[in-house]
């Protein structure tokens, strides 16, 4: 038996703390036995950082710094990944 593609996924946040969970909660459902999944953050102030903290155990990795918005939160985060 083969093993499964390594898959990279990464997700942009900035004060999206209302629809966060539910983001994380949803990839993380999918049980994919090869997910590299990371969490860029844009230094948000609206509580998304507790709740991202709150699945840390559970993810690849997570930057939380200030970013130029969106293109550059997830060039930062496939910078890390590895995936086919």
């Amino acid at each position: 038996m083969t093993s499964p593609l390594k898959i990279s996924m990464v997700t942009p946040n900035y004060n999206g703390v209302e629809f966060l969970q539910q983001t994380l909660d949803s990839v993380l459902s999918q049980h994919y036995p090869a997910l590299q999944y990371v969490v860029a953050d844009g230094a948000s102030r609206d509580g998304s950082v507790i709740t991202i903290e709150s699945y840390r155990h559970l993810l690849s990795d997570v930057i939380s710094e200030p970013d130029k918005g969106h293109a550059d939160a997830l060039n930062k985060g496939f910078a890390l990944c590895d995936g086919e």
